[in-house]
This record gives C-alpha cells, sequence and structure tokens, in this order.
C-alpha cells in the first residue's frame, strides 16, 4: 500500500501526538509516514517545520525547526514545570516511536523557567527516552537576566538527567560584584520540587564565603522555599532561611 496525499488539516493526531493544524505532502504506507521538507504542524502558539520518517510501531528519524511563541503551552507535559517565554529550536527526533531520543539546540530573547529569567538564552540538550524515564545531558548558558531577584551577567550549568533526578554538575552564577559556584541535584518527582546543594562557594566583592552542609531548597510554581542555608568565611557569615 502507497499513497501520496497533499494535506491540509485541522485538530488531529498522528499516532499518539496531537497537533492544531497541519499542512504538507506526506507519502503513507502500512507501516510509516513520511514527511516531506517544509511540512508543517502548529501545536497551540507553536509552529513546526519539520522532514522526515515515522514508523506506527518502530522506529523515528526527524529533522524539525521549531518556533515556540509561548512555553506555556508545554506545561506540565515535560519535566520543567513552570516556564514562559518564547524562543526557538532546531532539533533532531530519533529512536523508537513510542518513546523517542531527542537533541537539538533551543535559543530564546525571553526565557522564564521557575524564578530564573534570561534575555538571552541558549540551551543544548541531548536526552534519550524523552517521553518516559529521562536520561541524557543539558547545556545551560543563560545571559543577561535575573535568579530569584538578582541581576546576572552569565549563569553557566551542566546538568545529568536520571528519570526525575537532575545531577547539577557544575553552575556559576556571575555579575559585576560576586560570582557563586555550585553543586548538587534536584528530585522533581514530587512537588514541591527539592534541590540539594551539596556546595557552595560564594566569591562577593573579594570575600570568599563557603558552605560546610548541604543547602536544602524546595522549589514549586508559587514560591522558593529555603529551609537551610548558611555560608561563612574568614569575613563573616550568612545564615537565612524562609520563602522567596
Amino acid at each position: 500500500f502507497f499513497m501520496q496525499a497533499e494535506v491540509k488539516l485541522q485538530r488531529g493526531r498522528i499516532e499518539q501526538y496531537s497537533f492544531s493544524e497541519a499542512k504538507g505532502i506526506m507519502d503513507i504506507t502500512a507501516t510509516a509516514i513520511t514527511f516531506h521538507p517544509q511540512f508543517q504542524l502548529r501545536y497551540k502558539n507553536t509552529d513546526i517545520t519539520l522532514t522526515g520518517d515515522l514508523q506506527y510501531d518502530g522506529e523515528v528519524n526527524i529533522d524539525a525547526q521549531v518556533n515556540f511563541k509561548d512555553l506555556r503551552d508545554f506545561k506540565d507535559q515535560i519535566f520543567i514545570k513552570e516556564m514562559r517565554g518564547r524562543g526557538k529550536a532546531l532539533v533532531n527526533i530519533s529512536g523508537r516511536t513510542e518513546d523517542f531520543d531527542i537533541r537539538g539546540k533551543f535559543t530564546s530573547d525571553s526565557c522564564y523557567v521557575y524564578q530564573l529569567y534570561s534575555s538571552d538564552a541558549e540551551v543544548d540538550l541531548n536526552i534519550a527516552n524523552f517521553l518516559t524515564k529521562q536520561k541524557g545531558q543539558v547545556d545551560v548558558c543563560f545571559l543577561d537576566g535575573e535568579a530569584w531577584g538578582v541581576d546576572y551577567d552569565s549563569l553557566i550549568s551542566r546538568i545529568k538527567i536520571d528519570d526525575q533526578l537532575f545531577r547539577i554538575e557544575s553552575a556559576r552564577l556571575q555579575n559585576l560584584y560576586l560570582g557563586l559556584e555550585a553543586w548538587g541535584e534536584m528530585d522533581v518527582s514530587q512537588t514541591p520540587q527539592t534541590l540539594l546543594i551539596y556546595q557552595m562557594a560564594l566569591d562577593y566583592r573579594g570575600n570568599r564565603l563557603e558552605s560546610f552542609s548541604p543547602t536544602v531548597v524546595n522549589i514549586d510554581t508559587q514560591k522558593v522555599r529555603i529551609r537551610k542555608f548558611f555560608l561563612s568565611g574568614k569575613t563573616g557569615q550568612i545564615d537565612l532561611s524562609g520563602d522567596i
């Protein structure tokens, strides 16, 4: 069985993937769909231009350009529970159709993740089993933004993802007056999500403070609760808890 079709469809579904609109040329066989170059999908406020193959029961291999006009459209659909803003991405989707792998690059001039904001964001991601037990790596470069009310020039981080545990291998926030380095892990399996910072070092105008015990932070969509935060050094100490 083979059929080539030029389609213009309203709301529907291709396998388990829903869409608001689809148009372009595709080849349909008994086992797969092949999307011709410049095939277009729209999901809510997100426009996708793609090409590639999707087997009904087997593998997928699709290259896509994605224009996210409102990231809130994906609320509660991925492991990031709160995000807004806009951005663009170039991605490759491969692996098993029912639980694909994804790798690509996301860029944005207005990106909010929890209480982090960046006006110049770039994220490289390589994640296997994207729909179930994600495993992979995310490299984050946020520039010219704000983190929990503190302005920053740069926020650079590498995160390893193992299902619902995010291991922060490195994170560095810097502005004109301070540099902050930390590493730890975040459990996103429950709400509020728990961020455990194993070690932190703060350099403020040449004064260095360090943590000597884990810092515990609970994060949900409404607030950030610092349960334990203590830094000390030769010039003094910082000891605080409460909500942001």
